[in-house]
């Protein structure tokens, strides 16, 4: 075994460890090391009959099947999701060995690589002061959910411990929290659950920040449609977005809180359905202007002016799934325009979010010294002249001097001058100033296709 050494970002927490599979170090692919107390080498019950779901080897693990089919029934409501054992293997680290270490006196497990660097003890971050995002707040509702009824099947009753769950935003954004199953709490697994999941509400960013950071990033990804979204017919699309980020918000914050009051089988199912939805709705919203995008690459019959168009019936199927019509609020001209100068100051002023800047974010919360911003790049600006055909179109997001000689333009501008052009069929071309092209010596032998196209055509179909 090579040398283990403490987590970067946890270099006192004597249970959490790495060793490098590569010369990078921290920063390369690692095997994650926790250690857990133990008096043998042999592995106690129930966690030596739980090997299986630890080896990711779920086929094997007894009482696992009905726990996973209670899951399929409850998530098949005709919406597309991971499987659940797809979910079991992004939020289960899977084991690759153990070994007792006697002086020690305790057990260390080795679980699959991942960058050391980016690795943080939930228990220690909830000491700090740094705001979670709003979705890992109903990512680990569910995905808490999924261990308590995956625990429960195979007896590890008392296994969800605090100080044994990594969150690693920058590693996989969809699951960031990681469930070592190899100690034993201080509480149940209910217990420990429900009072991590209220630590969490009370570590949550606000409501305003999370709209404004998925507006930026929704304002960048459409911005990959130039002009089209730049139009005033298009505002209606940024205040309908606004509003339904609000909407979301609230309910994935409600939703989540939710839990920590339930006690009953039903009331958890209820509350996991209703969450999904939420959570499902705020994916295919992140996820529009991607699928409008390939939308457009693939129908040619499609203009871009039809952005607004396209878009608006897509925002009324995501709002009806979570029961919010957009049409319902009226809004005053002065409100209006409120709203339209904060869109420009988040969709044209903010850095690209990146997956260092998140880890960067999380590392100046320890308050450990000074933490050096991340490098992050910033979203391509037009500042070219751009012909649209139109006399003029809204420059909000173009330089004003590149496009103000727009309206002079003139179709004899465009206009070509076929007379000098090569097109490679072999004939020499007329002299500049010859009119009459029938009288050149054009080779038209390259015109004549009939025979060779014909044959060619008879060999193909063995006539």
């Amino acid at each position: 075994m090579s040398e283990i050494s403490p987590l970067p970002l946890a270099p006192d927490n004597e249970r959490w460890g790495y060793s490098p599979d590569a010369d990078r170090g921290a920063e390369g692919p690692c095997t994650i090391v926790f250690r857990a107390p133990g008096q043998e080498p042999a592995l106690g019950e129930p966690l030596a009959s739980a090997l299986p779901l630890l080896l990711h080897e779920f086929d094997r693990q007894e009482g696992l099947a009905g726990a996973l089919a209670r899951f399929e029934r409850l998530e098949s409501d005709g919406i597309s999701r991971p499987s659940t054992k797809s979910i079991l293997r992004r939020i289960l680290p899977r084991l690759v060995s153990y070994r007792f270490v006697e002086k020690l006196a305790a057990h260390e497990f080795y679980f699959e690589g991942r960058r050391a660097s980016s690795v943080h003890v939930l228990s220690e971050l909830l000491e700090t002061d740094y705001k979670f995002r709003l979705e890992d707040l109903s990512h680990f509702a569910t995905h808490g959910e999924h261990i308590l009824a995956i625990t429960h099947a195979v007896g590890l009753g008392s296994s969800m411990d605090p100080a044994a769950i990594a969150y690693c935003p920058a590693l996989d954004g969809p699951f960031p929290f990681k469930f070592v199953l190899v100690g034993k709490g201080p509480k149940s697994n209910r217990a420990s659950y429900v009072g991590l999941l209220k630590s969490l509400l009370k570590q949550t960013e606000s409501d305003e920040d999370f709209r404004e950071r998925n507006f930026r990033e929704l304002a960048r990804g459409f911005e990959k449609f130039g002009p089209a979204a730049a139009t005033p017919a298009f505002q209606q699309v940024e205040l309908r977005i606004w509003r339904l980020l609000s909407y979301l918000a609230a309910r994935l914050r409600v939703k989540a809180g939710r839990l920590t009051d339930a006690t009953k089988l039903d009331q958890v199912q209820t509350c996991l359905r209703e969450l999904d939805e939420v959570h499902d709705s705020l994916s295919q919203l992140v996820y529009l202007p991607s699928r409008l995008a390939a939308r457009f690459r693939n129908r040619f019959d499609l203009e871009l002016s039809m952005l607004a168009d396209e878009t608006l019936p897509e925002l009324d199927v995501i709002a009806a799934q979570i029961d919010l019509d957009l049409d319902e609020q009226q809004l005053a001209l002065d409100e209006i325009a409120a709203l339209v100068s904060e869109f420009r100051r988040l969709g044209s002023a903010a850095p690209i979010e990146c997956l260092a800047e998140v880890d960067q974010r999380i590392k100046a919360a320890y308050g450990r010294g000074e933490v050096p911003p991340a490098k992050t790049g910033w979203m391509r600006r037009y500042t070219e002249t751009i012909y649209t055909g139109a006399d003029r179109f809204d420059t909000r997001r173009f330089d004003a001097g590149a496009t103000s000689a727009l309206a002079n333009l003139e179709e004899s501008t465009f206009e070509l001058d076929l007379g000098s052009m090569n097109f490679g069929f072999g004939g020499p071309q007329p002299d500049a100033g010859e009119e009459d092209l029938e009288s050149s010596s054009l080779d038209h032998s390259a015109w004549d296709m009939e025979s060779d196209f014909g044959a060619s055509v008879d060999d193909a179909w063995g006539d």
